[in-house]
């Protein structure tokens, strides 16, 4: 290997970038109204002189930290307590940042809340004895649709709420997830449908609710039976300030039990789910078990034209098939196929009349979207090995007929789905053995202000671009996005090229601090090849540091 020539690099603050912990541009910096970046350099933000250790000067962002390296997060009601921090420090499961920092308590708030209603319960009919889904109910289509009845309708509501995040659970409505804000962006991430709580046909039973959020198909794939009957629940706080609701439910018909906990942390901008099932009855049944969350990041009410599904595998299976992707089951190329980037959601509104695929051998434990024009985006986070199957849905091209039936919305509104489940795909059921149990723990963030979204763990998510090719003795722009999901104030960015460290950077950075920079360095004369670039985000905090990697064809 042929060593690096001397590291010669500039840093440039592109838009979307806080430079001071705000919602700001560099110096500068502008963003173009197709919500791309402009590259240009802002020539205020870095020494352009060489740095033989592939260092720059001490020059980074001021994102509010106090001298001390610590930050005040205030206080609630008076009270404030400084949280204990364990060996893993600000970026543990339990919440603990770091020593001496005053948290705010997670806001927990039971209530009632007014949502728009197609009123649809006294339409509702019990399948008869003998039936396989006796005693769920069905829907009466015909006097649901002569009624015609919406008014406002009071369903129980718990509210967790953070400084950066609100979710909104609806335990007596399938224990729906039902709304995820965000307070960095100020935007929905969740699809919010415009006709509010409103019965379409589909499902088992013959009708369903897209009403948005993340519902639980349980113990059936396509929705389940268990979306809109009454969950219990309970309500609880821990010492390090976290809030969490603890809902459950037993299927009528199978006797199996669905338990899931939603914990929101003081500090994160990401929140925790944890699902278990259980098998109290004396026999084999076979299940499934998966979440559906129907989403429309940076907006709500639609899904972005612009919309990007990283989904990290290069292999996919047919669900519902079309003319475009094949028939049920086949194996197709991801992302690109028959010539169509199928991560574009622009290519579905064009070509494909709604359908799902599932990950083929997942290998990866993340899965997200991003959306270039409101330059943010979603990332679930999760054990590979527990919930195997994963899954991507989108009407495509039946937007508006599908639009019609669950939203009656002009202009049509449309979501996506991801799904994530025990078994590979739709096509296979698991065995519940008597006592048996299974579950599992993940998280779900909106990272903003990067510039895309290439990798995520449970502390952080990152964007690296660069060219897929270069010339000899060239000088590279790569474009570096790092935001972790709770205060990082002593964390780094670098950049390794073949090896060498050609960026280095100690920087604090926030959920509502990101960074967003281009990066040129030179490469000086190496022999045609292929090349690494790794970028690694380093918390410093006792967490692993995230690492994405490209590769690079020197010519």
């Amino acid at each position: 290997m042929k060593p690096l020539a001397t590291a010669l690099f500039a840093l440039a603050i592109l838009p979307g970038c806080p430079e001071g912990g705000g919602g700001g541009t560099g110096d500068g910096g502008t963003t173009k109204d197709d919500g791309t970046r402009d590259a240009s350099r802002n020539e205020g933000t870095t020494d352009e002189g060489t740095r033989d250790n592939g260092t720059i000067d001490e020059e980074t962002w001021d994102d509010g930290a106090r001298d001390d390296g610590t930050w005040d997060a205030g206080t609630k009601d008076g009270g404030t307590w400084d949280a204990e921090q364990d060996d893993a420090g600000s970026g543990t499961e339990d919440g603990g940042t770091d020593s001496g920092v005053v948290v705010t308590p997670v806001a927990l708030t039971e209530t009632k809340i007014a949502i728009r209603t197609h009123v649809y319960e006294q339409f509702l009919k019990t399948f008869p004895d003998g039936h396989p889904l006796h005693p769920y109910r069905t829907l009466d289509w015909d006097a649901f649709a002569s009624s015609g009845r919406v008014e406002d309708v009071e369903y129980t509501a718990v509210i967790l709420e953070n400084e950066y995040v609100v979710l909104t659970v609806l335990p007596r409505l399938g224990g729906r997830i039902w709304r995820w804000q965000s307070k960095v962006t100020g935007r929905d991430q969740f699809y919010v449908n415009p006709a509010g709580i409103k019965p379409c046909h589909f499902s088992y039973l013959g009708w369903w609710l897209a009403s948005g959020g993340i519902e639980f198909s349980f113990p059936v794939e396509e929705h389940g039976y268990v979306f809109s009957v009454p969950w219990d629940y309970e309500t609880s706080r821990d010492a390090d300030g976290s809030a969490s609701i603890r809902e459950w439910v037993t299927d009528a018909v199978s006797g199996l039990t669905l338990e899931v906990a939603v914990t929101l942390r003081p500090g994160r901008s990401d929140w925790e789910m944890e699902i278990a099932a259980a098998n109290p009855t004396p026999k084999v049944v076979s299940y499934q078990l998966w979440l559906n969350a129907m989403l429309a990041p940076g907006g709500g009410a639609d899904t972005a034209g612009d919309t990007v599904f990283v989904y990290p595998t290069d292999t996919m299976i047919v669900h519902g098939g079309d003319a475009v992707l094949g028939n049920p089951r086949d194996l197709i190329p991801w992302p690109v196929h028959k010539g169509m980037d199928l991560s574009r959601y622009s290519t579905w509104l064009a070509g494909i009349d709604g359908a799902g695929l599932f990950v083929k051998d997942n290998a990866e434990p993340y899965v997200g979207s991003w959306v270039p024009s409101k330059n943010e985006g979603i990332v679930r986070v999760f054990d590979k090995d527990v919930p195997r199957g994963v899954k991507l849905w989108s009407f495509g091209r039946l937007k508006p007929t599908a639009s019609a039936d669950y939203a009656n919305a002009n202009p049509p509104t449309a979501y996506y789905e991801i799904w994530g489940g025990v078994t590979d795909s739709f096509f296979d059921f698991a065995g519940f053995l008597p006592d048996g149990t299974v579950g599992w723990k993940e998280r779900w963030a909106a990272p903003s202000g990067i510039g895309g979204l290439s990798r995520a763990n449970d502390a952080t998510a990152v964007y690296l671009d660069a060219p897929a090719s270069v010339a000899q003795n060239v000088t590279i722009a790569a474009t570096v996005g790092a935001v972790p999901f709770s205060r990082s104030p002593d964390g780094n960015v670098r950049l390794v090229f073949d090896g060498r460290e050609v960026f280095n950077l100690d920087v604090a950075l926030a959920p509502d601090a990101p960074m967003l920079a281009q990066v040129d360095f030179g490469i000086g004369l190496l022999p045609p090849g292929i090349y690494d670039l790794e970028l690694v985000h380093d918390l410093r905090n006792g967490t692993t540091p995230l690492r994405d990697t490209r590769k690079i064809e020197v010519k």
